[in-house]
């Protein structure tokens, strides 16, 4: 998937019911990319367009958001599922 965090997520009542997110945040899209690779579920995506503000782009991202992605990542593989 070329961009995990952004876009309208689809699926089927299979999919529906073997989702089991425990990841909060940002943390839930790189748990999502997980549950499909574990499940086999097929991925299609379409393309959106997205608008970013002057005040969004200026702000951007703190490098603890990625750091506790890795984190709840690890924390994840760990859990009883």
């Amino acid at each position: 998937m070329t961009d995990t965090n952004n876009g309208l997520r689809v699926f089927n009542k299979t999919v529906a019911d073997g989702l089991n997110i425990t990841m909060s945040g940002m943390s839930h899209a790189t748990e999502f990319i997980m549950l499909i690779a574990e499940n086999h579920w097929r991925v299609a995506e379409e393309p959106v367009e997205v608008l970013y503000t002057e005040y969004s782009k200026s702000k951007g991202q703190p490098l603890l958001n990625g750091v506790n992605i890795i984190f709840d990542g690890f924390l994840r593989g760990r859990m009883p599922r």
